[in-house]
């Protein structure tokens, strides 16, 4: 065996035993001790101390000097150099900040590019703008809407709202046309939609607006009858080429004989119009019609007498249109029944026992008068196979109650200690056969407490048994004033009476703030529990409030209760 055999023998064996193999010696050129060509001391080949293959000190596989994996300077995991996460949008306010609300608006900019909304806060902005007299605006708001929804919304000179926009998919437009006769200063609302679809929390638009000169409406016959004191007369049949203005309506003014049926269409215009048609003093709407274009209203005079009605036409463009009107006299009920004439207010017809074999027209209303004795209520019912309305007029001749489906029935109560009169009246726009009936009833009788039917007019009183609370026809709600609740203290009330006679609720308040209340109960039980207690640092008066829940307008409807109220410390 040679002597180099035996080395490399020995060197097998030595291996097997476990003997630590020496450590190789480096190749490479340069200082360090690794066998990489760069200087520092890890294993990897670039001239950094960190473990990666770029020439960055992080440990990441970007080239920059950040913890993150894209290529920018900032720690994010964008593409950008900014410290977001959105995807570019810079969130920053812009310059015009603070224009959160309506007070605030400021002068959209000479070139309104690259403004930022946001909703962390909410954020909105509010630009004003400047719509010239007799000029029209279109805004366009545009934007990515893949960056976040954005609502635009545009406001009047009186800040109410004109138009808005909620859908644009990356535009919103908005309409305005100023017909104020002056410039006239708009505002618009520019909103993120904060939803969970949004990705981020701000979102970049640019506005763009344009400004176009108004139609001018040509002067049409029936001109100048832009307020109800100059209406012209009604056109009678079919007139054509008529025009309006916006904000610059026309009257029409007709007379109908008792029972007269007016029908007016107007066609041939836009859906910016509408169209209703009023009693001569412009009180009373009779009928409106808003969905066009092909407009209509319509009124039958039941009034008795002869009376005028007053047809306006608006618009909120300037609009042309045709005009139609159609006048068609009643037919009376062939046999007038034994009570005519009774047609007005001042012929009522004294009716106080149940009537059958009734009848009434367009022509011929039926008026009737009640004796109610004192503390009562009475319920009339009108029974028809037709359609009728019929309406219920207190002691002084108002109106109280008017009902026009069926069953046909109106209330009256008379609260005071002698008999009264009270009127009603029965209509119909064709001739309907019908019945009366009477249904009477003794109105409830309150308690010594009375009145106290408000919190100006609350009672000390913090125990007491047999309470009466009645419904709103005599007296209705009873009030209380139960004491001061000093700081620490707490207040206890407990009502007790049986639901079945009538559901009473209650609830607490501050005396100073009656429109908020500090704790209710409005159960379905025999009783009633309230519980307060005075955390607000100073006293505070309580005032209590009890009603009976469901009542009827027929004065009958009371119930009876009991009240105990404790205040202490607040355990």
């Amino acid at each position: 065996m040679s002597k180099y055999t035996m080395i490399a023998v020995l060197a097998m064996l030595a291996a097997c035993k476990g003997t630590p193999t020496p450590t190789a010696t480096e190749t490479d050129t340069d200082t360090d001790t690794d066998a990489d060509s760069d200087t520092d001391a890890d294993t990897d080949a670039d001239s950094d101390a960190d473990s990666d293959t770029d020439a960055d000190s992080d440990a990441d596989s970007d080239t920059d000097a950040d913890a993150d994996t894209d290529a920018d300077a900032d720690a994010d995991a964008d593409t950008d150099a900014d410290t977001d996460t959105a995807g570019g949008i810079d969130c920053t306010e812009d310059a015009y900040e603070d224009n959160d609300t309506l007070a605030t608006a400021v002068a959209l900019p000479a070139t309104p590019t690259g403004l930022v909304v946001s909703t962390t806060p909410d954020d909105p902005d509010f630009w004003t703008i400047v719509v010239p007299a007799g000029q029209s605006i279109t805004v366009d708001v545009t934007f990515i809407d893949a960056n976040g929804d954005i609502d635009a919304y545009l406001y009047d000179s009186n800040d109410t709202q004109v138009d808005s926009s909620l859908f644009g998919n990356g535009i919103e437009t908005l309409e305005y046309a100023n017909y104020t006769g002056s410039d006239e200063t708009v505002k618009l609302r520019v909103d993120l939609y904060d939803s969970f679809s949004n990705p981020y929390d701000c979102n970049v638009y640019d506005v763009v607006t344009t400004f176009t000169a108004n139609p001018v409406c040509t002067p049409d016959a029936g001109e100048e009858n832009d307020t109800l004191g100059a209406a012209s007369a009604l056109p009678t049949g079919t007139v054509t080429g008529y025009s309006v203005d916006p904000g610059d309506s026309d009257y029409y003014v007709v007379t109908l004989a008792a029972g007269d049926n007016l029908l007016v269409n107007a066609n041939n215009t836009s859906d910016d119009v509408e169209v209703r048609v009023w009693d001569a003093t412009g009180t009373t709407t009779y009928d409106t019609d808003t969905f066009g274009p092909d407009f209509d209203v319509e009124v039958t005079n039941l009034t008795g007498a002869s009376a005028d009605y007053v047809v306006e036409i608006v618009s909120d463009v300037c609009a042309t249109y045709d005009l139609t009107s159609t006048i068609t006299p009643a037919t009376p009920c062939p046999t007038p029944d034994a009570n005519e004439p009774n047609n007005t207010m001042g012929t009522a017809i004294a009716l106080n026992a149940d009537t059958t074999g009734l009848n009434v027209d367009a022509v011929s209303p039926d008026w009737f008068t009640y004796s109610l004795a004192a503390n009562s209520g009475v319920t009339v019912t009108a029974t028809s196979a037709s359609s009728i309305e019929i309406e219920m007029f207190d002691a002084a001749g108002n109106s109280v109650e008017t009902d026009s489906f069926t069953p046909y029935d109106v209330a009256a109560v008379n609260a005071t200690g002698a008999a009264v009169n009270v009127t009603y009246l029965v209509t119909a726009e064709d001739c309907a056969d019908y019945d009366v009936a009477y249904a009477t009833v003794t109105c409830a009788t309150d308690d010594a407490n009375e009145p106290n039917q408000s919190a100006a007019t609350a009672v000390a009183l913090a125990n007491a048994t047999g309470l009466v609370v009645t419904g709103p026809s005599t007296g209705g709600d009873d009030w209380f004033a139960l004491g001061t609740v000093q700081d620490g203290e707490t207040i206890d009330v407990l009502l007790t009476f049986t639901h079945a006679n009538g559901d009473i609720d209650t609830r607490f308040y501050d005396a100073t703030n009656t429109t908020t209340s500090l704790d209710s109960s409005a159960t379905s039980t025999d009783n009633e529990d309230l519980h307060w207690s005075n955390t607000t640092g100073g006293p505070v008066d309580i005032v209590m409030r009890v009603n009976l829940f469901g009542a009827s307008n027929t004065c009958a409807d009371s119930n009876t209760y009991d009240m105990t109220t404790t205040i202490g410390p607040t355990p």
